[in-house]
């Protein structure tokens, strides 16, 4: 059956249908149908069932868009409020990190026996981390070149350079940098260097050949040269060197901070100390 001789068919069913309709108004208070009331019901039902199985059809296609429209909607806000949840949960995570290094910091800071301030990393040096890092402190919090800059876990470097809002700081990695250091332990003195071939680890350098030096000892700055004050933690030995014909022997230490994951330091703006080192410790080591 072709398309128009269904659509014609369906327009003759839908007039009398009306047509019905118009009988049914018209003698709906009687209690009988007539004969042809019944003929013509009989003969419209068929159509009257596809009429409504079409005209329900359609509604139920429509509430079915409806709903999908709806469902899209909840899902789209569902799927914004997962993400904001995400956000703020990352935020409350690196918050909840922020604040326990910062109370290690704190506490640390009521250790060190000097005056200091509380800084936070914003920049390092591009070609090597373990040369340079930026610090959001400067001239005008009272920063100056040479002060000291050490982390909650030791010595970290000194100021080099110096502008209104920011300092940069060269840290005792870099093979520039020299540190004159004590063996807690042995009461020893050395020369901790940076050095671009020790794979992140410090040298100790003009250790007397005959200095007692084994790996797990501790090294502080010993505050000779007036450069670095004494007692920062500087790092833990884990190797000696003693060639032949030296005469003086090296440790390889590995440093206190690991300056990879370090965000927050302290810049020590008066070497003068604020108490009085312990004779055990040579210096201060946070534990």
């Amino acid at each position: 059956m072709s398309h128009s001789s269904f659509v014609k068919k369906l327009f003759i069913a839908a007039i009398f249908i009306v047509i019905l309709l118009a009988i049914i108004g018209l003698t709906k208070n009687r209690l009988e149908l007539s004969a042809l009331e019944k003929v013509l019901m009989d003969f419209t039902a068929p159509v009257q069932r596809v009429w409504t199985g079409i005209t329900n059809s359609i509604s139920k296609n429509f509430q079915n868009m409806e709903k999908r429209k709806n469902l899209q909607q909840e899902k789209n806000e569902l799927s914004k409020m997962v993400r904001e949840l995400r956000q703020e949960n990352r935020q409350l995570k690196e918050y909840t990190l922020e604040n326990e290094r910062l109370k290690m910091l704190l506490a640390f800071q009521e250790k060190v026996p000097y005056k200091t301030i509380a800084a936070r990393i914003i920049g390092r040096s591009v070609s090597n981390w373990l040369d340079f890092l930026t610090i959001d402190k400067g001239a005008d919090e009272g920063l100056r070149k040479g002060m000291t800059v050490i982390g909650a876990n030791g010595l970290v470097g000194q100021i080099s350079l110096v502008s209104n809002h920011t300092a940069q700081v060269l840290l005792i990695m870099n093979q520039n940098s020299a540190v004159s250091g004590l063996i807690q332990e042995s009461r020893e003195n050395g020369i901790v260097e940076g050095n671009a071939q020790a794979n992140g680890k410090l040298m100790m350098e003009r250790l007397p050949r005959d200095a007692k030096v084994k790996a797990g000892d501790h090294v502080f700055s010993s505050g000779l040269g007036g450069v670095f004050p004494k007692g920062i933690y500087i790092g833990r030995v884990v190797k000696v060197k003693k060639e032949p014909y030296d005469i003086s022997q090296k440790a390889v230490l590995v440093p206190a901070e690991n300056f990879n994951t370090l965000e927050e330091v302290l810049v020590i703006t008066n070497n003068t100390l604020t108490r009085t080192l312990t004779p055990q410790e040579g210096g201060v080591k946070n534990q």
